[in-house]
């Protein structure tokens, strides 16, 4: 298979082309105002950026993404350590050639689609995280309390990182998901590829050909500037705070490389961050007693705080609520449906919960619960969850629960 960044998903026809913008407000704005993907022409420097991309290529790239995603946990894929290919090129680009965005007046030249790189024991790790501009040569990087910051903090003073854009649908959804431990990416990705990652080695930097531009540099632990303020994934403030700098050595691209970007707390967003989420629920489900047939982080939830499950009947939702939420911690509700209504639908979701629920028997609370950092209500992520059952125990031949006429399409 093809080594290939984002660019060669962009030749279909549904994006739309617009010529490139050279101010980072006006590309915010595009960002903002589109809605569905795009991707730019005609950058002076050569480099395009898109928006509204990967929730298009990554369902587009598999056939059945839910099967390889739970075969790629349970059966890692290889990466194999290679030189620098012919197409990829040490540039002369510093970050003032780079299409950062901003929004309004203060969120100020962001790239929202790059992914950290980092060897860590036998492996590498990945993790998306948005990068500030500074200077032609510098960056202040966002760094929450995983993987990255874990590798960071046992260093004395910096570290080697490469920051790569462009990634290819694998190593995209790879750098979404979230393991036990730091490393694992690469391997999950070259599963779903069902090919070799294949990971070139320059200096003290590490990058998977699969992208468009790497910038590579050293990541000061004790060197801190400050971030934001910026929007989170429920489109509530993420203030302003120090975290550490990134100091740019070089830049290697491809010919002509296009760089995502992702608008924050944006549908784009939301897949990326609760599509890998949904899909570990699906694979633990799947060792469990209960027949489950389709799962949604839905929408209002923010893709992250609120799903819906529809399964067979079960009296056990106690017992299912309890496993949910161990698979997702950052959950904070969950509603159990009947297979005849669209997880995906809120007013099917609302009418089944208006007529099939009543709330001293079928509604749990969960208090005292470790929640989502991300959820404004929380107190210092702790939480109280629910669970709602609008299971029928027969649905096909209880007459007062089944519904007449279907949903009107409007």
């Amino acid at each position: 298979m093809n080594h290939r960044g984002i660019s060669q998903f962009l030749t279909s026809e549904k994006f739309k082309r617009f010529d490139y913008n050279e101010n980072s407000k006006e590309r915010g704005n595009q960002l903002f105002q589109a809605t569905s993907g795009f991707t730019t022409e005609n950058s002076p420097s050569g480099i395009n950026y898109c928006g509204h991309i990967y929730n298009s290529i990554i369902p587009d790239a598999f056939s059945d993404l839910e099967t390889k995603a739970i075969s790629a946990w349970e059966k890692p894929g290889t990466v194999k350590i290679t030189d620098l290919p012919d197409d990829f090129k040490l540039s002369d680009y510093n970050f003032d050639d780079i299409p950062f965005f901003s929004l309004g007046e203060s969120m100020t030249d962001y790239l929202t689609g790059t992914v950290a790189v980092i060897p860590t024991g036998n492996s590498w790790n990945l993790s998306f995280h948005r990068f500030q501009k500074k200077s032609a040569d510098t960056a202040v990087v966002r760094i929450v309390d995983r993987h990255l910051n874990a590798v960071l903090n046992e260093s004395s003073d910096k570290i080697p990182v490469s920051f790569i854009t462009g990634a290819s649908p694998e190593i995209a959804l790879g750098a979404s998901i979230s393991l036990k431990t730091p490393g694992g990416e690469l391997e999950f990705a070259a599963s779903l590829k069902n090919d070799d990652i294949h990971l070139i080695k320059s200096d003290e930097w590490f990058f998977p050909e699969d992208c468009e531009l790497v910038f590579c540099g050293y990541l000061e632990k004790n060197c801190l500037l400050p971030e934001g303020p910026f929007v989170d994934i429920t489109a509530t403030s993420d203030f302003i705070r120090n975290q550490p700098r990134f100091s740019l050595k070089h830049i290697y691209s491809r010919p002509h490389p296009v760089i995502p970007h992702i608008l924050p707390s944006g549908p784009e967003h939301g897949y990326l961050m609760g599509e890998p989420r949904r899909l570990h629920i699906i694979s633990g489900l799947k060792k469990s007693e209960f027949n489950v047939h389709d799962i949604s982080l839905t929408r209002g939830g923010s893709h992250w705080l609120y799903a819906v499950i529809s399964l067979d009947y079960t009296e056990k939702t106690d017992e299912l609520s309890e496993l949910v939420f161990s698979l997702h911690p950052s959950l904070k509700k969950v509603t159990f449906v009947n297979t005849d209504i669209n997880v995906n639908s809120s007013e099917q979701v609302e009418w089944a919960e208006s007529t099939r629920c009543q709330p001293h028997r079928d509604i749990i609370v969960f208090n005292d619960q470790l929640g989502s950092s991300l959820d404004p209500s929380s107190q210092n992520g702790q939480t109280s969850k629910w669970s709602v059952n609008t299971l029928v125990k027969d649905i096909k031949n209880s007459e007062k629960y089944r519904r007449q006429l279907p949903f009107l399409k409007v």
